[in-house]
């Protein structure tokens, strides 16, 4: 058995269903973008804008888990380029290629994490987008510095370099 069916087995019912309805989330996501609703989501995951209601609170919710999943997934790419064995300009370089790669790879999910659907900055409901990506970007910024300041030697002030260069990258 991998370690992906353990995790999932020991998993709860709850946090199995949650997985289950981020997947069906995301498939919206990937077809529709920014314009992903919450009834499309709903029917996607063959179940009632209640119960979606019911595991997220509201589409803010919703949006924050799967700004989670894909921040914490990119992240870890992130990491594994810095890591590489190459001097820093290439581990900086396979860095940046990586993070666009990302972006290219799964463009619709990229647009409904930092962009509007309709009008600026609103979505269903009055959903505001910018508001719910400005944590996102903040949180990618931090780790991201923090990476950057463990595993690439700056110089002098490094550590203040690091959060510079992460918070640049994300933004």
């Amino acid at each position: 058995m991998d370690i992906a069916h353990r995790a999932t087995d020991q998993q709860t019912p709850a946090e199995q269903r949650r997985r289950e309805l981020l997947e069906a989330a995301d498939r919206v996501v990937l077809r529709d973008g920014p314009k992903a609703s919450m009834n499309a989501i709903a029917a996607e995951a063959g179940i009632t804008k209640p119960i979606l209601y019911r595991h997220f609170g509201d589409k803010g919710g919703l949006y924050r888990a799967l700004a989670t999943r894909h921040t914490d997934a990119l992240l870890a790419s992130l990491r594994a380029s810095l890591d590489a064995p190459a001097d820093r300009r290439r581990r900086v370089e396979a860095t940046l290629d990586t993070y666009l790669a990302s972006i290219e790879a799964m463009p619709q999910v990229y647009r409904f994490l930092m962009h509007p659907a309709e009008e600026p900055h609103q979505t269903e409901q009055g959903f505001d987008v910018g508001r719910h990506s400005a944590p996102l970007l903040r949180r990618m910024g931090e780790e991201l510095g923090q990476v950057i300041a463990e595993r690439v030697d700056l110089g002098p002030a490094a550590e203040a370099r690091a959060r510079i260069w992460g918070t640049a990258s994300s933004a």
